[in-house]
């Protein structure tokens, strides 16, 4: 939990241009590929910020490194049908930027990110917040999916 996740996204994006310019997998461009990239940048920010909305209303720690000083359990808003929608909300960014790149290979990073964040990220906030909230956590847990 040493690299805030905003910056793996941020190395994601650079491995998705450099696949799509240094990689022959050159994906064919269909109708509205450009409209659904954009639309699935403007939805991922949306969740994003609803989401930091969500805790900054709780009152509550929005750092993903320190999240030994969560105040509250937030299980309302987006979090109530994702337990990550931040995450979710940025793996969505990068699917839309890699629909504008019309490369395959651009798609790959998304998948390096979601294994990178579930492993190094997500798994070590939910024993933190096993811990700090343990039945109402757990409870959360079992009603509401990691990520969608």
């Amino acid at each position: 939990m040493r690299i805030p996740p905003p910056l793996v996204a941020l190395f994601c994006i650079g491995g998705m241009v450099i696949a799509a310019h240094g990689l022959p997998l050159k994906a064919t461009k269909f109708v509205g590929s450009a409209q659904v990239g954009a639309l699935c940048i403007i939805v991922g920010l949306c969740l994003v910020a609803w989401a930091l909305a969500a805790f900054r209303r709780a009152a509550t720690t929005l750092s993903p490194i320190r999240i030994d000083t969560a105040s509250k359990l937030i299980v309302s808003g987006p979090f109530a049908f994702s337990r990550n929608p931040i995450y979710l909300g940025m793996a969505i960014v990068l699917t839309g930027i890699a629909a504008l790149l019309h490369t395959i290979g651009s798609f790959v990073p998304i998948f390096i990110f979601v294994g990178y964040i579930t492993r190094y990220q997500i798994l070590p906030e939910e024993r933190a917040l096993k811990a700090k909230f343990s039945y109402s956590f757990e409870d959360y847990a079992r009603r509401v999916r990691r990520w969608i």
